[in-house]
């Protein structure tokens, strides 16, 4: 069975990760999401609390699959 993590959990680990990573700040700070609003929240409240630039991917072709209803057919 597929474990479940809070997102919250899964955002702070990823700029945990992030910075022991790159302490400097010397490359860019990318996260993949599916778009999801609650997702794009915490990153850029994350983000802010950490005073740090982030860039952001969103998956289109995932959310597209899965939600066909939201944007379009699914291919």
């Amino acid at each position: 069975m597929d474990q479940v993590h809070d997102p919250d959990d899964v955002i702070a680990e990823a700029f945990t990760q992030a910075g022991n990573r790159d302490p400097g700040r010397h490359r860019p700070w990318l996260f993949l999401v599916d778009g999801a609003r609650h997702q794009l929240d915490l990153i850029e409240a994350g983000a802010t609390r950490r005073d740090v630039t982030v860039r952001i991917l969103i998956d289109f072709v995932h959310e597209t699959r899965r939600r066909p209803d939201r944007r379009g057919t699914a291919p």
